[in-house]
């Protein structure tokens, strides 16, 4: 299976944050699972930079892998 933080693929910032990105969160604070919090920080340091933007508005899509 292929890392899906790192393939080629638009997605959409706000479902990979309340979705992927929450449940991850939620599933390590159940779990205590470090592997799932070093995922959620990959996840998350991926997605960071549709943050800077000059606007100060988060973009919609994003592409991980560029």
């Amino acid at each position: 299976m292929n890392n899906i933080i790192t393939q080629d693929a638009s997605i959409n910032l706000f479902e990979t944050n309340i979705r992927i990105l929450g449940g991850l969160l939620s599933a390590y604070d159940l779990s205590n699972d470090l592997r799932l919090l070093s995922k959620a920080k990959q996840l998350a340091d991926n997605v960071l930079p549709a943050f800077n933007t000059a606007t100060q508005i988060p973009q919609n899509g994003l592409n991980l892998k560029t």
